[in-house]
């Protein structure tokens, strides 16, 4: 049984190698082109193969010229199905002027757009070509991107994702299988590993009773001294609420010590001020008495007084 099961997880990895592979080979192509012959023009236009709704994609035209002419207008319209509705998506005229190519002359321009919300199937395309080669003018239409809200690239990538999935589930199942033989042969051996397990286990209780004695004593000494360390804190509290307290009174004393100061100082400056006044003010009393004797202890000398007088005769009027 085990080795049937062996021999079909070998050949279910070998057929997920090949899809694998095959997947491969099929993602690698997601580009296609086209090419359209007309007006003397060789017109190559590469293009996303899929593509989701709202995702921006490119369409790129590559022109070559087949004869020495001048192109006068080559206009590229792309629709899409919107809700039921096609819709223009894009209208670009890649040469609206008149452009001279000798012969092998080539171009390249590249369209790069945003698909609308909501499209679906495949993108319809218009051509238009006028040139000097003919009087007509070239016109084609044809389908180009393939819009899904999940592309058949996607589904292929899923497809591989599980079925490596399941590859990697059987070889887990396998592993575990293993394992569960193993266990059961570990079962065995833990059985008797038990049996005297629960031997020590007996005597461990015995030892636990004993220890669990000793913790109750524990545990009430422990009430004790919480009950103490409770004291202690609230007496803390106390005595540091009550320093609190004096050290802001202490503050203030302090404060009120600064400002005595500063009114002794001021008082000081002021005292010595009329001390000097008053130094000042006896010594001139002192300088005034002693000018005052001085003067009444004088002796008067004798002067004399000379006046010199002018007389003047006014002439008489006739």
């Amino acid at each position: 049984m085990k080795r049937m099961l062996k021999n079909r997880i070998r050949y279910f990895l070998l057929v997920v190698l090949l899809n694998s592979l095959l997947l491969s080979g099929t993602l690698a192509i997601s580009t296609s082109s086209l090419a359209f012959h007309g007006v003397g023009l060789t017109v190559n236009l590469d293009y996303p193969e899929e593509a989701h709704p709202t995702e921006e994609i490119y369409h790129n035209v590559t022109i070559t010229s087949q004869a020495d002419l001048t192109i006068s207008n080559l206009t590229l319209t792309i629709y899409g199905t919107v809700n039921q509705t096609q819709q223009e998506i894009t209208n670009l005229a890649l040469f609206s002027w008149k452009l001279d190519l000798n012969n092998n002359n080539t171009l390249t321009n590249q369209i790069n757009f945003t698909i609308p919300q909501d499209t679906f199937e495949r993108l319809y395309c218009t051509l238009y070509a006028k040139t000097n080669q003919d009087t007509d003018y070239f016109f084609t239409s044809f389908y180009t991107t393939h819009v899904h809200t999940i592309t058949f690239s996607e589904l292929l990538i899923d497809y591989n994702l599980l079925l490596t999935e399941i590859g990697n589930n059987l070889i887990l199942y396998e592993s575990l299988n293993q394992t569960y033989y193993d266990l059961i042969k570990q079962k065995d051996n833990l059985n008797s590993n038990y049996n005297n397990l629960y031997s020590d286990y007996r005597d461990q209780i015995d030892i636990n009773k004993l220890l669990e004695s000793e913790y109750a004593s524990l545990n009430t000494n422990i009430t004790n001294i919480q009950e103490s360390y409770v004291s202690l804190n609230n007496n803390y509290t106390s005595l540091n609420q009550t320093n609190t307290e004096l050290e802001q009174e202490i503050t203030i004393l302090n404060q009120e010590i600064d400002l005595l100061d500063q009114e002794i100082s001021v008082s000081k400056n002021s005292l010595d001020i009329d001390r000097n006044l008053m130094i000042v003010f006896i010594i001139i009393l002192v300088s005034l008495i002693g000018l005052i004797i001085y003067l009444r202890n004088k002796q008067k000398e004798p002067y004399v007084v000379i006046r010199k007088e002018t007389v003047s005769v006014k002439p008489k009027k006739n």
